[in-house]
């Protein structure tokens, strides 16, 4: 069971997810020894907005860099799984197959800094993980950003850190470029705190953001966290940090 958070389309921007997505195999129960080597594995994603579900086939056919898991017909679309992008997945506790967090890129709209041609659409998280709402649980960690499904030409990805009382400090792009220096950007622990529980940090015109943040367990018994951000600024995009 997954859920879906997708960009949203006005200004102040919401922090409820729809919690409606899915993910199918072929399998009959989740005990069975399927591997996504496996010849002939198949199954399907359902995402979108409650009311107007989208559905992306997908299959075992590995996309390199991207996702261990391939998308079946739809070339207009991009799957990328920051935890198996080497082509094999960590799973999770109730699906072998599926990562925690998967973020769906479709083609990136016209003025976009994108150097793939794609932009992130979705992001798709695991219905058993759970969220966090207390920053103290993210001190002393650290991400790194995806929002185009291509971090292979991020040289210098973007960052994101936690010091020991949760202040958190970004690592950012400036101008028009997705590479390059990194300018230091921090956000007070306090703002992070409010902005993870519904309100928005900044402003209408200079752009909100919002920061939810996950936490699963790996088919491993590891334990994972996943950051996804909004922002009503630059087209109301949507990005993830992991």
């Amino acid at each position: 069971m997954m859920t879906a958070q997708s960009s949203p389309t006005l200004s102040p921007i919401s922090g409820t997810p729809w919690a409606g997505a899915s993910f199918v195999d072929n399998m009959p129960t989740k005990t069975n020894a399927q591997t996504p080597t496996q010849s002939g594995w198949t199954g399907q994603i359902t995402y979108g907005v409650s009311g107007s579900p989208k559905t992306l086939q997908v299959n075992n056919t590995a996309s390199a860099n991207l996702s261990p898991i391939g998308i079946v017909g739809n070339t207009s679309a991009r799957l990328f799984d920051p935890y198996g992008a080497t082509g094999t997945p960590l799973g999770t506790t109730t699906e072998p197959n599926l990562d925690g967090a998967f973020e769906i890129c479709a083609p990136a709209p016209a003025g976009s800094i994108s150097d793939n041609g794609y932009a992130a659409t979705d992001i798709l998280i695991t219905g058993s993980a759970s969220q966090v709402t207390n920053v103290a649980e993210l001190a002393g960690k650290s991400f790194v950003f995806n929002q185009y499904c291509d971090p292979i030409n991020q040289a210098a990805p973007q960052t994101l850190t936690f010091d020991s009382a949760g202040n958190a400090n970004f690592g950012l792009y400036t101008g028009s470029t997705n590479s390059g220096p990194l300018t230091a950007v921090p956000v007070p622990a306090a703002a992070f705190q409010s902005a993870m529980t519904g309100t928005p940090y900044g402003d209408a015109q200079q752009g909100q953001t919002l920061w939810t943040v996950y936490r699963f367990v790996t088919a491993t018994q590891t334990v994972k966290y996943v950051v996804v951000e909004r922002r009503s600024a630059d087209g109301n995009y949507i990005g993830m940090w992991y």
